[in-house]
């Protein structure tokens, strides 16, 4: 998060400073059209420092000094009130306007994140997941159970909706226990099954918690890597090995290469070593992935995560239908 945090909190700096000037102009202008405002301020500032001075040097005498410091600065306050009022200046007017009274604009309020620093984080790692217009949508709360059949399937011993409820849960299980669990997820099977919908009902779980998540597909992951390696960095290429949860779609549509594939292993190996999460999904099944892939890339998929198998007819034909 602290990529994201660091931008944000510079933002911040500068919508107080703006706030600052604004603030210095509005009172110049206001001193200048009515001298006795600015006489008042000067007034007050000094009776403070007198009537303080004298509380010292006379600590028996403390309570009526301090009394008598109170009477006098709150008729001058009125008096500046009065003005200000009979001119049509709101009271607030000479005081630092800004965007967030609760935090002043520092985006923190007695050492705690102020509810607008976790919105502008929250916008910003939507932001950086490339997800934010599509998790409107596809997200836990948008699943629909019913579009999957409880007949039974081919040759699978439990029926598509039996095998997506479990699915369904361990999805949950691990967004709710994402800091506890050491495993990735891996999921395959055929197109218009929910993987992508599911990995899209992740993202957005982790990243209303605060969590950063990055979406790419295969081919896009590695054309972002390759045009870093040439001179063209990215933020996002720097948070590829370093983001909370990395998220690889259409595994395998990507171009079959020598560079594509240690691209992809230098990708999950290194995520793996420093205990960050993934979840891929593929088209491939288990075969075809290990015809395709080299074994180095394989064990790991299968030493390291956690494997479901998406299975049933096409969920994308009966949306349709409803629609």
């Amino acid at each position: 998060m602290n990529r994201p945090l660091s931008k944000i909190l510079n933002q911040y700096e500068k919508k107080r400073d703006k706030a600052y000037r604004d603030y210095l102009s509005r009172k110049d202008a206001i001193y200048k059209k009515y001298p006795r405002i600015a006489e008042i301020d000067d007034e007050i500032s000094s009776i403070g420092l007198e009537k303080i001075n004298e509380a010292y040097r006379l600590p028996q005498r403390c309570d009526k000094i301090l009394n008598d410091l109170s009477s006098k600065t709150n008729r001058l306050k009125k008096e500046k009130e009065e003005i200000l009022k009979s001119n049509g200046y709101s009271k607030d007017c000479m005081q630092i306007k800004y965007e967030c009274e609760d935090c002043k604009d520092t985006g923190y309020v007695n050492g705690a994140m102020c509810h607008c620093l976790k919105q502008n984080m929250i916008g910003a790692l939507y932001d950086l997941s490339h997800l934010k217009n599509v998790l409107k949508y596809e997200n836990f709360e948008h699943f629909d159970m019913s579009l999957y059949s409880d007949q039974p399937f081919e040759n699978f011993t439990r029926s598509p909706k039996k095998n997506m409820e479990n699915i369904y849960l361990e999805c949950i299980k691990f967004a709710n226990n994402f800091k506890g669990t050491g495993e990735s997820l891996f999921f395959y099977g055929n197109s218009g099954l929910g993987k992508t919908f599911l990995s899209h009902c992740i993202a957005k779980d982790l990243i209303e918690k605060g969590f950063t998540v990055i979406y790419q597909t295969a081919p896009e992951l590695i054309e972002i890597l390759r045009k870093n390696a040439f001179g063209e960095s990215s933020e996002e290429a720097e948070l590829i090995n370093v983001c909370d949860l990395l998220i690889i779609d259409d595994l395998g549509t990507e171009s079959l290469t020598a560079y594509s594939e240690q691209v992809i292993f230098n990708i999950i190996n290194t995520r793996l070593l420093s205990g960050r999460k993934m979840i891929i999904s593929t088209n491939l099944n288990l075969e075809e992935l290990m015809n395709i892939y080299p074994e180095r890339i394989c064990s790991r998929i299968f030493g390291n995560f956690k494997i479901f198998d998406f299975y049933g007819d096409d969920i994308r034909l009966k949306k349709v239908r409803v629609i």
